[in-house]
Formats: structure tokens, sequence, C-alpha cells
């Protein structure tokens, strides 16, 4: 007993206080967990109603937020920048009877905001006239940023695919979301239609995948607009030609675009015709597939993989040069990213590859330029080049690549636009002569020292006439031409009244296919005559 006569008790002998006070201890930790943990859980993103999309009748758009929290408010913006705290607040759907990008988010107190959503809205012009295609149609939309060529602006990407053989204007899109969009190119960018490069984006701003047009999925695409090439088929037909001998280029489909005007709703003006929807030149295993990038798993123990070009230079670019004087720009890795390990490995690589290309013992089956050069690449790109003489060949959009333990590679094709007779310099217009000798000790003139070896002669003699047999046949070609012909339908006609020429669309395709068939007897004709055998002129 204590001093006042109560008896003193030990905690040990009474363990219900104890045990209180742990209870009490672990509800507090389990619901401070709780707050911590709820607090850091993203809140969702408010629900629209209505997805973007191209529309022509005025409605309302509702937002709803999933989340039951006493005080959660969406706030959103109509002006393309980010919803904040201060942003309007929504109390009541929202009236849409323009185009406009309706950008939300939701707020709770005390917890992080949602990710921004965001949905664009295109209206058709009052005066717009019903339009059906049997191509997809893509709808771009800067709300009426204007699209410059070294920077790029956001805006809304919707594209409407066939079903059931055509598609119309007012109906679903496929896909619509955000985008980044510029103007591409050099002299084409002098043409009143101009091509475009897009990459799709998400709410965060990151690369955002999408099939397009049957396409595999990537976000990085080009609007290539086929201006001075007046039958629209010349990129699309030699990229297919290269994909079908085994050398993978951009896969392609015929789109028809409209691009909305300052007002923000599409009309009949904002039509820009027929453009080719081609896949970006982009390391990826849909795209240029150089595999694993890992360093010390290259050739001759090279630290990494290269994607590289010889191209015109933009005022941001330096590139490099090798000792011979040819001047290349980095791709993949990109100037901005590629470690000087890596630039000078790639370097002292190329100037091997060219000291031992001019050197006595270059023909050397192990030690000379095989050693460096993938020789059936070569010679595949070398007649891609001269089949259809396209005289910016090895000078412009002339890519290269080098895999992890592999061998220097041509490649992917890439601006085909004046070829195949559509040159008025380098003799590009007639179907006879050489290109290859056009070709200058600056550029990639590799050939010219690779025809001096009997056996490379031999080897890409024998190529053309397996090529003759099968990919490069006559009536091969001109049969692919009519197809691309015929899967634009009437959306030619819809292109030449968008874009007149002085002649009839079907004289050029005419033109086009009888230099082709000059072109490809000529070529048969002088290796027959170099070979000492005959080569029959595409017969299979």
């Amino acid at each position: 007993m204590d001093r006042n006569g109560y008896k003193a008790t030990h905690p040990a002998s009474n363990p219900r206080p104890l045990l209180g006070f742990a209870l009490w201890m672990l509800g507090a930790i389990v619901a401070f967990g709780q707050a911590d943990v709820e607090e850091r859980t993203p809140v969702p993103s408010p629900a629209f109603s209505v997805p973007g999309g191209v529309h022509s009748k005025p409605f309302e758009v509702e937002l709803r937020a999933s989340t039951p929290a006493a005080g959660t408010v969406i706030r959103y913006t109509l002006d393309r920048s980010e919803p904040t705290g201060l942003s309007a607040l929504y109390a009541r759907p929202l009236t849409i009877t323009n185009s406009v990008y309706v950008r939300a988010r939701t707020f709770v107190p005390g917890r992080n905001p949602s990710r921004v959503v965001s949905h664009g809205y295109t209206f058709l012009a009052d005066d717009f006239q019903r339009f059906d295609s049997t191509l997809p149609l893509i709808v771009i939309n800067t709300f009426g940023q204007a699209i410059p060529h070294r920077t790029k602006v956001q805006g809304a990407f919707q594209i409407l695919e066939p079903a059931g053989g055509s598609v119309s204007m007012k109906g679903a899109a496929t896909w619509a979301g955000r985008m980044e969009i510029n103007q591409r190119g050099n002299t084409s960018r002098q043409f009143p239609k101009r091509s475009y490069t897009v990459k799709l984006i998400d709410e965060q701003g990151r690369s955002a995948k999408v099939p397009l047009a049957g396409l595999p999925e990537d976000s990085d695409w080009v609007l290539y607009a086929p201006y001075f090439d007046r039958t629209l088929l010349r990129d699309a037909l030699i990229y297919d030609l290269s994909n079908r001998i085994g050398r993978y280029a951009p896969r392609t489909r015929f789109v028809e675009v409209f691009m909305a005007g300052a007002q923000g709703r599409v009309g009949n003006r904002d039509y820009v015709g027929v453009y080719v929807l081609e896949e970006k030149i982009k390391r990826g295993r849909n795209r240029v597939d150089l595999g694993d990038a890992q360093a010390g798993d290259g050739p001759a123990d090279s630290p990494g993989s290269y994607l590289f070009k010889m191209d015109h230079v933009d005022p941001d670019e330096k590139g490099f040069h090798t000792e011979r004087g040819l001047h290349f720009l980095y791709v993949q890795p990109k100037e901005r990213e590629i470690t000087r390990e890596q630039s000078a490995w790639l370097v002292n690589h190329l100037n091997q590859f060219e000291r031992t290309l001019h050197s006595r013992a270059f023909a050397e089956p192990t030690e000379g330029y095989a050693k460096f050069l993938d020789i059936d690449a070569f010679i595949d790109h070398f007649w891609l080049v001269e089949m259809s003489k396209n005289v910016d060949g090895f000078r412009f959009s002339a890519f290269l690549q080098l895999s992890p333990g592999g061998k220097l590679k041509m490649g992917p094709i890439w601006d085909w636009d004046q070829s195949f007779g559509n040159a008025n310099f380098y003799d590009g217009e007639s179907p006879e002569g050489w290109y290859w000798p056009y070709i200058r000790s600056t550029e990639i003139d590799w050939f010219t020292r690779l025809n001096k070896d009997p056996q490379f002669r031999q080897r890409y003699i024998a190529r053309w006439t397996e090529l003759r047999r099968g990919a490069f046949e006559t009536s091969h070609i001109l049969g692919r031409i009519d197809a691309l012909v015929a899967s634009m339908g009437e959306a030619r006609e819809r292109n030449s009244n968008r874009w007149p020429t002085r002649r009839n669309y079907q004289d050029y395709v005419q033109q086009m296919k009888r230099w082709i068939q000059r072109r490809m007897e000529w070529i048969d004709q002088e290796l027959a005559s170099a070979s000492g055998t005959a080569t029959k002129a595409g017969a299979k």
C-alpha cells in the first residue's frame, strides 16, 4: 500500500491499460498510413460525355468526377493551357458551338490533382458539303496557330478510317488526340502544298503509340505532300518495291487531309488534298531494327548502334566528317545525346572502312571492304537508286545504319520525288545512261571503287537478273502502279482540282510508265553487253 492506504497496481499486474494504449497506437498508425496512401494515390481524371472529333451541330459536354470526397471540383481551360487551381470552375455542361480544345482535371482538397484530360472538338463550317472517301481522312487543327518549320506547335489530330469501303467527314474518329506538328523538308517547303512531321502525344506530353490506317503503332509519322510528283506515286511505289526485295522502307498509306484554318472550323477551303502517310525513319522494332545497343556488343566492340545520314544541314546541326570529306549527320543517337566515345568510335570505324576501300588490297575477301560493308544490302540499295534514277541518291536523304555485331548498311531509302524521270538535272529525265558517274567524291561514291572489283561486278549483275525475275519484273512494277492509282479512287480528281496542273493526271502516270519500260530495257541491254550474257528483259 502507498502512504494513503491504497494498493499500488503495477502495469504488469493489470495489462488492460497497456493493451488499450497499444490498440490506440495501432489505429493511429493505420489511419495515418491510410491517409498517406490516399494522399499519394492519384485522383481519377474527369470523364467527358462526348469524345473529341469532328462535329457539325452544337452539343453539350458533361464533365464527371468519380471521386466522392467532399470538396471535389473540376477545373478546365479552353485555350490549350494546363488547368490549375485558378482555372475556370466546372459547374454546368459546356455548350460547344465552335472548334475548341477542352482540357480538364479533378481537384480534391489535401491531394494532388488528377492528370489532365483533353478533347479537341473540330466543327465543320456551315457551307461544308458532304465529303465521302475510300481513303482515311485526317483532320489537323492547331486552333489558329501557324505551323513553323524548326519548332513544333501542339494541336488536335483526328483520323477517320473507312469502314465498309468508305468514310464520311461526319463519321466517328478512329483516333483523336493531341499532337505536336511542324513543317518538314528543304526544297519542298517552297511548294504551296507543305509536308509535315507529326508526333502523337499523351496528356503528359509523352509519346503516344497509335496504329494509324492499319500501320503498326508508333508515335512519329510523316504527312508527305507529293506536289512536285504529279503522279503522287513515287514514294509509295519505291518503298513498296524495297520492302518486297527484303529491305525495310517506310510503309505508306494514301490519305486525304484537312487543315483547319484560323477560324477553327473546317470548310471546303481547308481541304489540302491527297497526302502519303509515312512511317518516320527512326530506331524501333517496327521501324529500323538495330538490335540491342548495349556497350561493347557492337562490331569491333563498338559502344552501341547507329543511325545516321547524308543530307541537307540544318543550322543547329554539325554532324561529323570522315577523312575523305564525307559529311554525315547524327540521327540516333541524336547529336545532343551521343557520347564522345560513341562519336569517336563511329568516325574511326568509317575512316578505317574508307582507308581499306581505297587501299591496294581493297578486294581481299577477309580484310578488304567486305569486312566493313554489308555488300548485299549495298547492292540492293544501289539498284533501287539506279533503276529509278533517283538524282538525290547517295547525296541527300541517304540513311546508313550500323547494328551491334553487324556491318555497315545503306538504307532505309527516303525521299524519292526526283526519280523515275521526274528531274531535269544529272540527266534524270532520260531513261538511258547511268546515274552513278554523277556522284562526287564528297558524296557516297563507294560504287565507283567497288565496281573495280570483278567479284563485286559479277555479284551486282547477278542480283539484277534475280530482281528482274521478281519485284523488278516490268509488268509487276506497272501492275503496282495501277493498284496504287486505283486505291486513291475519286481522291485523285479532288487533289487535281485542289492543285491544278497543265496536264491530265493520267498523262503523268502514262509518262512514268513509259519511262520505266525504257529504263528497264536499257539497263538489261547494258548489263548484257558488260557481262557477255543475255539478260532477259523482265522475263520470269
